[in-house]
């Protein structure tokens, strides 16, 4: 069966495009004078308790500040500093382009299946025709290399069926993409945003899971303000310092 409830209209809700948003960013910091380099971070060289730089592919960059944003992967960086371990989930997701134009509803689903299983899948129609839908999660290893993460056999189908639930549209279109994903979890599942506490120079950005995206603008601006100022003073991040897991905090 499917649960459906209403829950916002244009004026009250909006939608990205994940990749050409990050495009549009990353092109926007490079107009500014970022540079990108791609690479294997292997380390932090650290001074006492001083940042000097990171280690990537064997050569050392020297870097007064270090951001560790890496999403699931920041669990890497656990070895280096001291924050906890992230853990992920992973998350399939499926792109259809429909022969027929589909309204503009993004829908939040609680869906059962024929076997009794529950799932809660999410279908987002896009501007350029296409209609975006994911679900399907579950706990399995992580990958060190990014690029073998790939969607478990048949997830696809899954969704493709629980899809076609809601509009026989839908069912009749062809998937354009099969893709998954891992989503990043702070142990009490709140996101790390903040200085690394005792190491001068180290910060951590991550744990969002599913609302990286999202949240990714504030995140950026209060993490700069953080940075260049010492302090954020545009809004309370108290509960995401990285500090809490400290033995003695909450």
């Amino acid at each position: 069966g499917i649960n459906a409830e209403y829950g916002g209209n244009s004026t009250t809700t909006a939608q990205v495009h994940p990749r050409k948003f990050t495009e549009s960013l990353l092109n926007a910091a490079k107009e500014k004078g970022a540079t990108l380099q791609i690479g294997t971070v292997e380390g932090l060289k650290i001074s006492e308790t001083t940042i000097k730089g990171v280690i990537v592919d064997g050569k050392f960059i020297e870097a007064d500040v270090v951001v560790i944003a890496m999403g699931p992967w920041s669990y890497q960086a656990s070895a280096w500093l001291p924050i906890p371990r992230i853990e992920n989930i992973k998350a399939h997701s499926i792109i259809l382009r429909p022969q027929v134009p589909i309204s503009p509803h993004a829908i939040f689903l609680s869906y059962e299946s024929e076997d009794g299983k529950e799932s809660d899948p999410e279908v987002y129609p896009r501007q350029d025709g296409d209609v975006y839908v994911c679900g399907e999660s579950e706990h399995v290893e992580l990958p060190i290399d990014p690029k073998d993460v790939l969607p478990r056999d048949g997830a696809d189908g899954k969704l493709k069926k629980m899809a076609g639930r809601l509009s026989s549209a839908l069912e009749a279109s062809e998937i354009c993409v099969s893709q998954a994903c891992f989503l990043p979890l702070s142990p009490d599942q709140k996101p790390l945003i903040g200085k690394v506490p005792g190491i001068e120079g180290a910060y951590i950005a991550t744990g969002h899971s599913c609302w990286g995206i999202l949240n990714s603008p504030a995140t950026g601006a209060v993490m700069a303000e953080l940075i260049i100022d010492g302090k954020v003073t545009s809004v309370d991040i108290g509960k995401f310092d990285p500090a809490r897991f400290l033995k003695g905090k909450k």
